[in-house]
């Protein structure tokens, strides 16, 4: 009996309440209108958060992959060019300066510092491509380009030793291209030296640019050339030759084709 009547009152109690609904709307409206429109903002954020996560990441992801591989075929026109004598370095810029604008646009901190390394390998290549000789001022001001996307993509990603140790790589090399030698090893030996980077691609590539470095500081001793042996003779009387050791009078050249510095990270 006390079962019956406990669901007894429960019903009652919601008919009571059912039937003075109408008049609690209605006195309550302006905090019912609050309390609807707050569930569907937040809801509305909710899905917004959803979408820009899922379809805009990959969306720009898509973008990035696009610039990145633009890049590649750009370096292989520019190959296949200087092999027929055409000079076609230009083709990096323009991939480049879209990787700065994604950069800009994007709010995916990592996205962006990967566009901002990418970018400054691309005008780094561009310069190493350009034929004949180079003044000085010139490159020091690509040069100049270069770092700045690098620092741009540390200061965009500071945190990630990957992204942040592929931008220290890249603004050693043009320390090395400068003819610094020191600030370059100085800054290859840091990121060898970095524990978080001990695994990264940027340590890998510094340990053995460190290792070229080396080789290339040992002194080369050519070994003297053998002593002509002279006979006398009435008339007339030959001159002895003078001997020609390759790479010692002759400068050296640039190769053609210089090593690729784009790496996936």
């Amino acid at each position: 009996m006390k079962s019956e009547h406990r669901h007894e009152l429960r019903t009652n109690e919601l008919a009571e309440w059912l039937r003075n609904f109408p008049q609690w709307a209605r006195n309550n409206r302006n905090t019912i209108i609050y309390v609807s429109v707050l569930v569907i903002v937040v809801a509305g954020l909710y899905v917004w958060k959803y979408y820009s996560k899922n379809v805009i990441e990959t969306s720009q992801k898509q973008r990035l992959t696009q610039l990145v591989l633009s890049l590649k075929r750009a370096e292989g026109a520019i190959i296949q060019g200087r092999r027929q004598g055409q000079d076609l370095s230009y083709r990096l810029l323009d991939p480049a300066d879209k990787l700065k604008t994604f950069a800009q646009s994007t709010n995916d901190d990592k996205m962006a510092s990967l566009a901002l390394i990418k970018r400054g390998q691309a005008l780094f290549l561009e310069l190493l491509y350009r034929p004949g000789p180079i003044g000085d001022s010139d490159k020091q001001t690509a040069l100049n380009q270069v770092v700045q996307s690098y620092r741009q993509a540390i200061e965009r990603s500071p945190e990630d030793p990957a992204l942040t140790g592929l931008a220290e790589y890249g603004i050693g090399l043009c320390r090395l291209e400068l003819g610094d030698l020191e600030k370059a090893k100085e800054r290859f030996t840091q990121i060898t030296e970095n524990p978080e980077m001990q695994h990264t691609t940027a340590c890998k590539m510094a340990q053995m640019r460190l290792g070229t470095m080396g080789d290339s500081a040992k002194e080369i001793t050519f070994p003297s050339a053998p002593a002509r042996q002279t006979q006398e003779v009435a008339e007339p009387q030959e001159q002895p030759l003078e001997l020609d050791f390759p790479g010692v009078n002759t400068p050296q050249t640039e190769s053609n084709v210089p090593d690729s510095v784009i790496v996936e990270p």
